[in-house]
């Protein structure tokens, strides 16, 4: 399968309101030889990789491009709204500004879980419209090679048209490999 991307976690004052630069460049982490080139043998090609916010979701591993992530925050106070679809949970009021919050495990499905101390809501922007959803917690930004994007594998519980592949990746402080569920957000939060 060969090298696997390592992961770049998020202490817990990054994961309490992190906001997220998708436009500065930013080390991926791949060790030796991947200095400022970024390609292994040490050239000058930039870095071909994207970078995916993980994500989770009850035990499943999943992830957003960055690019598309404005900030995470700690969950507050969600005002529930009549006449939405049930994965609405409601909005919030974010430094003044009204945001929807969906529930990615209710779109998906799953069984409701109660907020931790872990949940967060990731503040997300999609042509020009932001939204939050909630999330169980927020565990790193995981550089991710386009080319290694696989297709999902079958069996898996979620939706088909809300992913975009799949990627094998390692942890940092738990050195096993897990599968990274790459989600199509246009799709997830169509209404």
């Amino acid at each position: 399968m060969g090298s696997l991307t390592p992961l770049r976690t998020m202490t817990a004052k990054e994961t309490e309101m992190a906001p997220v630069d998708s436009s500065s460049e930013r080390s991926s982490g791949h060790g030796e030889g991947s200095g400022t080139g970024g390609g292994p043998s040490g050239d000058d090609r930039p870095d071909p990789s994207v970078e995916y916010l993980g994500f989770l979701l009850g035990e499943e591993a999943y992830g957003v491009s960055v690019s598309e992530v404005k900030e995470v925050i700690r969950t507050m106070e969600i005002l529930e709204v009549p006449r939405v679809p049930g994965f609405v949970r409601g909005v919030i009021s974010l430094r003044g500004t009204i945001l929807p919050v969906f529930d990615i495990k209710r779109r998906m499905g799953f069984s409701d879980t109660p907020f931790t101390s872990r949940s967060r809501i990731i503040v997300i922007s999609l042509n020009g419209i932001s939204y939050g959803l909630l999330a169980d917690a927020v565990f790193g930004v995981i550089p991710v090679d386009p080319d290694r994007v696989e297709s999902p594998p079958s069996g898996l519980k979620v939706p088909p048209d809300f992913l975009n592949g799949v990627i094998h990746y390692t942890g940092v402080s738990v050195p096993l490999e897990r599968m990274l569920i790459l989600l199509n957000l246009e799709r997830v939060v169509a209404l």
